[in-house]
């Protein structure tokens, strides 16, 4: 969520989560961020599909086997980061979403093969391989130039720290608002981060508890 707010004019955040406990901690987790810009309104919500569809922008970030967050619930050109599904049998969102989907992924072999959200679509022949545009290298280097003025919304995916994801690249920074259309998405392959290192004690644990209870940040500009 903090980062974000550095590269786009967010004006609210909203945190969702199964656990309304665990969502609030989330929420103190942010406040806690020095980084956080002043003035941003910070709530918790209580209605996933209402604050879903408020939000610009839908991070994502669970260990779920079936979809949360479902195609109607979006507007068109809402930006979907999805941090979870890194498996086959994993799921963040529905086909409904899926076939309505711009995609990029942090690679190729990953995406294609391990993240559950994109493996399962394109089974199910709801999402074509030529939704899945480009991947985090050929958007650092411009090789593509990431999300247009599509009304797609957008979704990424990837195994990169999001230290390493280009919040800032293009368009990819700065999604359209449409009312219509398609909805893109940017979405790639990912090793599980809440099991590659112990989350430090204090808010910050609280904060990764309340991410596997299922919470998912929305973002307004």
């Amino acid at each position: 969520a903090t980062a974000h707010c550095q590269v786009r004019p967010i004006k609210a955040i909203t945190v969702w989560g199964r656990s309304q406990e665990k969502a609030e901690q989330s929420l103190h987790a942010i406040l806690e961020q020095r980084e956080l810009p002043k003035n941003i309104q910070l709530s918790v919500a209580t209605n996933l599909s209402k604050a879903a569809a408020q939000a610009d922008i839908v991070s994502c970030a669970t260990t779920s086997s079936q979809a949360i967050v479902m195609g109607h619930m979006v507007k068109a050109g809402t930006h979907l980061d999805l941090l979870g599904g890194f498996t086959p049998n994993m799921r963040e969102v529905d086909d409904t979403l899926m076939a309505k989907a711009q995609v990029f992924v942090d690679t190729y072999a990953g995406a294609l093969t391990e993240a559950g959200d994109i493996t399962q679509a394109l089974a199910n022949s709801c999402l074509q391989r030529s939704s899945v545009v480009a991947e985090l290298a050929e958007l650092v280097s411009g090789e593509h130039h990431g999300r247009t003025d599509s009304p797609d919304a957008g979704r990424y995916r990837g195994a990169a720290p999001l230290s390493q994801r280009p919040p800032h690249h293009g368009n990819v920074a700065r999604p359209p608002r449409h009312p219509g259309g398609q909805r893109e998405r940017y979405r790639g392959h990912r090793r599980n981060p809440l099991r590659r290192q112990r989350p430090p004690v204090g808010p910050r644990r609280q904060h990764d508890h309340g991410r596997r209870a299922g919470a998912a940040v929305g973002h307004r500009r």
